[in-house]
């Protein structure tokens, strides 16, 4: 009996069909891009988790400090930062030939002072002018602020006049028995609440003390207000009252900064 011959619709295919092949391909990229998804996934949910954690810390460290200034505890002082983001400049045409400095201190109480400094050819201070932003624990007492390098106590301080700058007055104090020629200012803000303060010597300028400090303050500009919209109104509305340089002093007799002269005799 002769063999026979299997039926060719039984037969196996050679090979894999292109259906199937079309559906493994496309099933492999679908699962590269699910697992590029999945990581980018984990990589962010760590990223949020690390940002978390440090705002956390943040506000535990906020939190330790309050209860520690509340309980009376002493408060860390002044630290100087390393790299000074400059927020405050002064075009200081009075001392051409002067060295500036700037440096920015802070203390956890959230307060800051921008100290602008100038240099003498001798290397000793000739003028300088602060302006801090009051934290928690208010403002450094005033003859820190205003007077010179010489050591004076707050009761060692006398008012010397007033001159006018585009911040309105500002009060004038010289050191009793001090140099005649050095003046300290002083005008406190009270939104935003900062202190714009300094003294200046008259020894190595052009000008007297009280019109180079209404001309310094005059030429005050903000640079960067960071995120506080009150010190960029501040500077803006105080720009809109801005005068000619020299002519800022106070000419009358109840702002002039010497004793009034008097007429006849007593």
């Amino acid at each position: 009996m002769p063999p026979t011959s299997p039926n060719p619709s039984c037969q196996m295919p050679q090979g894999i069909h292109p259906l199937l092949r079309g559906i493994a391909v496309e099933g492999r990229a679908v699962a590269v891009r699910l697992l590029a998804y999945v990581c980018g996934l984990a990589m962010l949910a760590l990223i949020a988790a690390d940002l978390m954690a440090t705002a956390v810390q943040q506000v535990q460290d906020q939190q330790a400090q309050d209860q520690t200034s509340s309980a009376g505890a002493p408060v860390p002082g002044w630290s100087r930062a390393s790299r000074p983001d400059r927020a405050f400049a002064v075009a200081a045409a009075d001392f051409p030939a002067k060295t500036e400095t700037y440096e920015t201190w802070r203390r956890p109480d959230g307060s800051r002072r921008d100290v602008l400094r100038w240099i003498g050819d001798g290397g000793e201070p000739v003028a300088e002018l602060t302006v801090e932003r009051a934290g928690s624990l208010g403002f450094v007492p005033l003859a820190a602020a205003v007077a010179p390098q010489t050591g004076a106590a707050s009761a060692e301080l006398e008012p010397a006049g007033l001159v006018r700058s585009k911040f309105g007055s500002v009060e004038l104090w010289r050191v009793a028995g001090g140099a005649p020629s050095c003046l300290g200012f002083a005008k406190d803000v009270t939104s935003p609440r900062l202190r714009i303060s300094g003294w200046t010597c008259a020894a190595q300028t052009r000008n007297p003390p009280p019109v180079l400090i209404g001309c310094a303050l005059d030429r005050l500009t903000l640079l960067s207000a960071g995120n506080n919209p009150e010190l960029a109104a501040l500077f803006a509305r105080a720009e809109l009252k801005r005068g000619g340089c020299g002519t800022s002093l106070a000419a009358d007799w109840v702002t002039e900064p010497a004793p009034p002269r008097l007429r006849g005799r007593l």
